[in-house]
């Protein structure tokens, strides 16, 4: 068993796993088999024998409504008349209908039968279904025969008139009936018969498949808790030696020795133990005999501490007065980058002032520009008119010409009306009008012509008057360039005031950080030279303690027990 030992407690466990699991697999593969073996038999039962004893039993009932239907042909056969000749037409059709039904029925019988044989899971049932195929093909061969008596005497009913032959006839086919009817009976039994036989075996599997997997399963829980068992027993048995030494080395005694039978992690364990024992022994010793050393070095350390102490004393003095001055420097520069700051702001607002001057002169000079187009369009227009004008005062002195002629003309006509007498009467009514109208004519080109040259002379007045609007927008607009240059200059100028500014505000802000961070280096040091003065005299005072713990060190070292040959 001393491979057993030398194995590792990982694998140990992984070969109870391994059995463990195989016992559960093996359990499991027996339950698969089992309950497959069972689905087995249920699905033949539920796919082959009910539907056979299904089909079985319609065989029978479609044999008995086929005697049925024979014995209304027998009874209605003596009775001549048309309805009975179509009703005996009627069961003869219907009695063929049945026996082919029965026909194709039986041979599907026959098919799920012949399956039931070869699927049987005992040599009982395969036993029982051979005799029910046997009996099932004499019955095929009676209902052959049956059928052959049936149609002959059914033939026999339809010619009518052999009444000695027809009394044979029905006798033997009374006696194939009765034959057929039993035999389908007794099919029908056996085959229920051997249904319920394959429903017994199915559930007998069952219960054996249920007992077996319990046994299995005890025998599986029983062998794992005996392995499991010597498992733990063999790592506990190490684990209380390893304890055992353990409770020993907690009272001081570390001269203890191991007896390591294994190689597994408890062994190591045990191994590392008795290298732990000697490695503690080693350092009780070199304690023991450096506890002198601490003792001689504590004196030293009490004097070096006081020398410290008075140095850190001086170097704390020092460190306040340079931290108070650079307090100062640093409120200092806070207040230059604070002003900076504020001139920058200024010269912010200003640059966007003047650069909306800038924006606004720009504006200003182009609607000056838009003035002096429109201007000249408007001089354009007043020529454009002026020439209309001179059209309209020609137009009006031909049409006043005309009317001076006209008035001529009806005056004249008038004198001739006067010569003629009663027959230019008409005529001179008619001169009178054209007088009066080329008067009117007259009247109003008049009027037209004064107003005329009243625009012509307006139209003279607005072209000078844009004209000089022309010189004036001309002056604003170069006198707008020359400002619009001026705030370009004024612009630049504060951009590089705003960047100076900034400049400044953003060298004072690092200086203020620069000084912020060694003020507050400062306040560390002095803190520290304030925490080191302190811990110089803890030190003093630690020198102290230190030698009487050396002395008490030296009491507890004598208490453990070391191997002798390490005491130096």
């Amino acid at each position: 068993m001393q491979w057993y030992r030398n194995l590792s407690i990982t694998k140990k466990l992984l070969g109870l796993v391994i059995i463990l699991l195989a016992l559960v697999a093996a359990t499991s593969a027996y339950a698969i088999y089992k309950m497959s073996r069972v689905a087995t038999e249920i699905d033949a039962i539920a796919k082959e024998n009910i539907p056979l004893v299904k089909l079985a039993s319609d065989i029978t009932v479609k044999q008995l409504q086929g005697a049925i239907m024979l014995e209304k042909i027998l009874r209605i056969s003596d009775i001549k008349s048309q309805d009975t000749t179509s009703q005996m037409k009627k069961y003869s059709q219907q009695i063929k209908q049945n026996a082919l039904y029965f026909d194709e029925k039986v041979m599907v019988a026959k098919q799920l039968l012949e399956q039931s044989i070869s699927h049987a899971f005992t040599q009982n049932i395969r036993d029982r279904l051979i005799q029910l195929d046997k009996e099932l093909d004499v019955i095929i061969k009676h209902h052959k025969e049956y059928e052959i008596s049936m149609f002959a005497m059914l033939d026999i009913l339809s010619d009518g008139e052999k009444h000695g032959e027809l009394a044979d006839s029905a006798a033997n086919l009374e006696t194939k009936q009765d034959l057929l009817d039993h035999e389908l009976e007794q099919f029908l039994l056996r085959l229920e018969s051997a249904t319920e036989a394959a429903v017994i075996v199915t559930e007998n599997e069952e219960h054996e498949a249920l007992t077996n997997m319990v046994i299995i399963s005890s025998c599986s829980a029983i062998f794992g808790l005996l392995v499991g068992i010597i498992v733990s027993r063999a790592i506990v048995k190490g684990v209380t030696s390893a304890k055992e030494v353990a409770e020993e080395m907690a009272k001081g005694n570390f001269d203890q020795h191991i007896t390591v039978d294994s190689k597994d992690e408890v062994g190591q364990l045990l191994t590392s133990m008795n290298h732990v024992c000697h490695a503690l022994s080693r350092i009780v010793s070199e304690v023991v005999s450096r506890a002198d050393n601490i003792a001689a070095t504590v004196v030293e350390l009490a004097e070096v501490a006081e020398i410290n102490r008075q140095a850190m004393s001086q170097q704390q003095q020092n460190t306040e007065m340079v931290a108070a001055a650079m307090t100062q420097m640093s409120t200092t520069i806070t207040e230059v980058a604070s002003n900076a700051e504020g001139a920058a702001a200024s010269t912010d607002r200003v640059n966007s002032s003047a650069q909306h001057g800038c924006e606004t002169a720009e504006t200003t000079q182009a609607l000056s520009n838009k003035l002096i187009e429109q201007g000249r369009l408007c001089q354009d227009i007043i020529g454009v008119l002026q020439g209309s004008t001179e059209k309209i005062q020609n137009f009006i002195q031909e049409v006043d010409g005309i009317s001076e002629q006209t008035n001529l003309l009806a005056l004249n006509a008038s004198i001739e009306a006067a010569r003629a007498g009663e027959q230019g009467r008409g005529f001179a009514v008619v001169a009178d009008e054209v007088r009066n109208l080329a008067s009117r004519s007259q009247k109003a080109t008049q009027e037209i012509s004064d107003l005329v040259n009243k625009l012509v002379g307006n139209t003279q007045n607005a072209a000078a008057i844009i004209a000089g609007s022309d010189d004036v927008i001309m002056q604003t607009s170069t006198k707008i360039e020359e400002t619009k240059a001026e705030f370009i200059v004024i612009a630049s100028a504060i951009a590089e005031l705003s960047e100076a500014n900034l400049q400044v505000a953003a060298a004072s802000e690092e200086q203020s950080v620069t000084s912020n961070e060694i003020s507050m280096n400062l306040e560390g040091i002095r803190e520290s030279g304030g925490n080191v003065l302190l811990s110089t005299q803890e030190t003093a005072q630690a020198s102290e303690d230190l030698s009487v713990q050396a002395n008490s060190l030296k009491e507890l070292v004598a208490k453990f027990k070391v191997k002798k040959e390490l005491v130096y």
